[in-house]
């Protein structure tokens, strides 16, 4: 009995040794793809950031959470990015064309940043299970597990 539990664990060590050499090879553990995919998550929430609180202090308040995704891609475009890479940053890293992965916190919607002065790390964008365009929710209902998000003040949290 402990000959053929030792072959039948044998053999399970060999398939998972296959199976991580075969995930190895299709490049999904190689470091340098997964710094790049993370350095691309944070990247995409900083320049969201950015375009939100510009729309934020130049409006007076964040936008409606039914054009946010508008208001912060007409200020990536004037980031000398063309439309494609501007929309390209509303997408997180890995989403299909036409799938967007990001939302709204819809507790910010048409508030001014400075209504979140006691509270600076209140989540503004986070990685949501929605794809759609202009997706809010709420972040501890609606983010994705182990998603990243951008605060008010401009800090990455999570995942």
């Amino acid at each position: 009995v402990l000959v053929v539990g030792a072959l039948v664990l044998g053999g399970w060590l060999i398939q998972v040794g296959l199976v991580l050499a075969d995930a190895k090879k299709a490049g999904l553990l190689d470091e340098e793809k997964i710094e790049k995919y993370r350095v691309g998550r944070e990247n995409n929430l900083i320049a969201i950031h950015k375009s939100l609180m510009q729309a934020a202090e130049s409006d007076g308040a964040f936008p409606k959470a039914d054009k946010w995704m508008e208001t912060a891609l007409i200020r990536l475009k004037t980031s000398d990015l063309t439309e494609v890479e501007a929309k390209d940053k509303l997408r997180v890293p890995g989403r299909t064309s036409g799938s967007f992965g990001y939302a709204l916190n819809a507790a910010v919607s048409e508030h001014h940043p400075d209504d979140f002065k006691s509270k600076p790390d209140t989540v503004l964008v986070f990685e949501s299970r929605s794809d759609s365009w202009n997706a809010t929710g709420d972040p501890d209902k609606d983010g994705v597990n182990g998603g990243r998000a951008v605060t008010i003040e401009g800090k990455i949290v999570g995942g």
